[in-house]
């Protein structure tokens, strides 16, 4: 499974590092791309050897080997971005020009993210009102009753929050395929930007959480405060939001459409509203692409700051750092 703990978003950087990785965990600080993408792919090797289960965690802004996940051997690795403002970063590389210039092209990023969320805002709007909140609700309640079992297994919920998507330096990119490629019960939620497709999988989580299933939540990169998935872990079951961009479609009998826009909008509302939704589609487009190019611009700072780490490295140091940082992953005791 491959997914992001961490997102460019309208917030800024957020991380959800706490909510993924066990209690047994080694944390990189500021280690360079290379050097993490090595040590990830040892650790995936070694772990595809012993046939246990792997959780991939890539880097939000370059998409990237960024940490690792063993569950059944409740032990995760992840390196802490040398950018993110919680890292330990090494005295000699705080006013390194390059790392001042990756920070300012996020702030700048993250700045035109916030723009865009206001248009978005707009978008949401004109369907917001052009909803009917009522069969909104009964929708919600149907679903409730559909999706989530109504057996207790007699257990406290674990919920991870994560994001299966981000906002890198080639657009958004998400894993969402590979996920839901894995569950057998797959719900597709279809509607428009404010049409309830977050506030129906909150419902569903506030429900499921009584079951006592565990749950996987995966927030939107670009608006950590909405919801895009919820996988029920026990129940083999995920529920998504499956429009732009992270559209996907039914291709097996046992799929089911939940169409929020066909129940609860009223007739003709894109016709009606085509040309405002034009404008704001455009403007909601063009502040997207220009933070893509300051994630980009980001993201040059790092390679260059990566090569000047690459270049001081002890090759034969490091690969003694990896052993026991491998072999730590797969300790004798750990297999019991």
């Amino acid at each position: 499974m491959h997914y992001f703990v961490n997102s460019n978003s309208h917030l800024g950087f957020v991380s959800y590092i706490d909510s993924n990785l066990p209690k047994d965990r080694i944390l990189l600080n500021s280690y360079p791309t290379p050097a993490v993408e090595s040590i990830v792919k040892s650790i995936i090797a070694r772990a595809e050897e012993i046939d246990t289960d792997i959780e991939i965690i890539h880097n939000c802004l370059n998409n990237s080997l960024e940490g690792v996940v063993l569950p059944r051997l409740q032990i995760g690795i992840i390196n802490i971005p040398v950018y993110f403002e919680k890292n330990y970063c090494i005295d000699y590389l705080e006013n390194e020009k390059n790392l001042v210039d990756c920070k300012i092209a996020l702030e700048k990023a993250y700045g035109h993210l916030k723009e865009a969320i206001i248009v978005h805002d707009e978008w949401e709007k004109v369907y917001i009102e052009n909803t009917d909140f009522n069969i909104l609700d009964n929708i919600a309640e149907e679903v409730c009753m559909s999706v989530v079992p109504t057996t207790h297994l007699n257990k406290t919920s674990i919920i991870k929050d994560r994001f299966f998507g981000a906002t890198t330096i080639n657009g958004a990119f998400d894993y969402c395929g590979e996920i839901i490629n894995k569950i057998n019960n797959r719900y597709f939620i279809k509607g428009r930007p404010g049409s309830g497709k977050s506030t129906m999988l909150k419902k569903i989580i506030e429900c499921a959480k009584n079951t006592g299933t565990d749950i996987d939540v995966y927030h939107c990169a670009f608006d950590p405060n909405s919801i895009d998935m919820v996988v029920l872990k026990d129940f083999d079951t995920v529920i998504f939001d499956s429009t732009s961009p992270h559209e996907y479609f039914p291709d097996r009998d046992s799929d089911k459409v939940i169409d929020i826009y066909k129940r609860a909008i009223k007739d003709g509302t894109d016709e009606k509203y085509q040309n405002q939704l034009i404008n704001i589609v455009s403007k909601y487009r063009s502040d997207i692409a220009i933070a893509v190019k300051y994630l980009n611009d980001a993201n040059e700072n790092c390679d260059l700051l990566n090569k000047k780490y690459m270049e001081r490295l002890d090759y034969k140091e490091f690969e003694k750092i990896k052993s026991v940082i491998v072999d730590k992953c797969f300790c004798n005791s750990r297999m019991l």
